[in-house]
């Protein structure tokens, strides 16, 4: 995202069509949508975006917990967002679908209350990181939240081992941050405050786990 090199959610875009029945077979993808959910909080009247949607299962999760939610669902993978609009279309949901990344023309600086994120920053270098933490930034209003799940760091033997495949596909540049439980410090450096990272969930690939945050008021 902003101005990186696009990789798509199993690393290659002939796999995007399978990205939902691989993920049901060997991750907790509900619990752990439901994790970001819960520690997001939205409410029925806020401004919520949902960083890179893929195919559109987060968007759902906050819908369902809030249906009044006005939620931007953004991704740069077109493959992906086609199959998230078929969903949100089938539900009649009001969702604005933008295909593009965190510097899109069609986002509002301070337009939103809470931005949501499940499983896009280890796609990404550690200075493309950087960039969309600050753009994420300004997009918040002032107070606004924002609300990451993502690899947790692999502190074990066992959990390098299991991060292996990960890593491997999506690229042992853009994972290391992640890795090496960097993701807490880059969003300080952003600007953003009150980072806490909440408790892991393991999985077959590694502890996953989700960390939330907040511009400043003012």
């Amino acid at each position: 995202m902003s101005g990186s090199r696009h990789v798509p959610p199993l690393g290659f875009h002939a796999l995007t069509g399978l990205y939902d029945a691989v993920v049901a077979r060997t991750m907790p993808e509900t619990e752990f949508r439901a994790r970001i959910v819960e520690r997001a909080r939205p409410q029925p009247d806020e401004r919520v975006l949902d960083l890179g949607c893929g195919t559109g299962e987060l968007t759902l999760a906050v819908l369902a917990n809030s249906p009044g939610a006005r939620v931007t669902a953004l991704d740069p993978d077109q493959a992906a967002l086609a199959i998230a609009t078929r969903k949100f279309g089938v539900g009649d949901l009001s969702v604005r679908a933008l295909h593009g990344t965190s510097d899109h023309p069609g986002l509002e600086r301070g337009g939103f209350d809470l931005v949501v994120s499940s499983l896009v920053l280890h796609h990404l270098s550690t200075p493309t990181k950087s960039r969309v933490l600050g753009e994420l930034f300004l997009l918040l209003r002032p107070g606004g939240r924002v609300v990451i799940g993502d690899w947790a760091p692999a502190r074990s033997f066992g959990d390098r081992l299991r991060f292996l495949p990960v890593r491997v596909l999506d690229g042992f540049g853009n994972t290391r941050a992640n890795a090496r439980g960097e993701l807490p410090e880059l969003l300080a450096m952003a600007g953003l405050v009150d980072v806490v990272e909440g408790e892991p969930i393991h999985t077959v690939f590694g502890p996953l786990s989700v960390l939330t945050a907040r511009r400043p008021d003012g």
